[in-house]
């Protein structure tokens, strides 16, 4: 689904948004605790914590590949992302649509997480399956603070997808020149 915003630009946000969504509203829970999913998706540290303590392994993924961190880091819950990562959580793991913690903290403009991730190693040059990174979500979505922040971590070349678009942030450059 394309959507144009009032700069004429063909948006994905709202796609992307929906097939997030979809994903985990649709993803039956194979060998994961539902429960411990829910809680980092709401932010509900002292709940993950517990499953932590209780042994529970922060990288299990879903059938299609989703993790604690990765739905935590979606919805900007800052605290619940460092405790993950603080107990092994893989910053660079990718669900089946290659989205990965990054690329959707970056989306969503959450720049503590964004910053928090890069600052772990999350791979700043990953790509989803469409081509997305995490500099073109946040670019097309007007997070200029987290552009920055990506900018800072990489190779602006390596990190544009072949179809993006040039940046809507007037004082930051995203794309290469041609």
């Amino acid at each position: 689904m394309m959507v144009s915003d009032q700069y004429g630009y063909k948006s994905r946000k709202l796609a992307a948004l929906t097939a997030v969504f979809a994903l985990l509203a649709t993803t039956a829970i194979a060998g994961v605790n539902e429960d411990f999913l829910e809680a980092a998706w709401s932010g509900d540290l002292s709940a993950v914590n517990r499953f932590i303590a209780n042994g529970y392994n922060v990288n299990t993924k879903t059938n299609r590949d989703v993790t604690a961190l990765i739905v935590a880091s979606g919805q900007g819950h800052q605290e619940v992302v460092q405790l993950l990562l603080s107990k092994g959580a893989d910053a660079n793991a990718k669900a089946n649509n290659g989205a990965t913690a990054l690329t959707l903290a970056a989306m969503n403009g959450h720049q503590e997480v964004v910053q928090l991730l890069l600052s772990k190693g999350a791979d700043v040059n990953a790509k989803a399956n469409n081509g997305a990174t995490a500099l073109t979500l946040a670019t097309m979505n007007g997070h200029q603070e987290v552009v920055k922040l990506i900018l800072a971590k990489g190779d602006p070349v390596r990190m544009v997808a072949p179809t993006s678009t040039p940046c809507r942030i007037p004082s930051v450059e995203c794309a290469p020149k041609r």
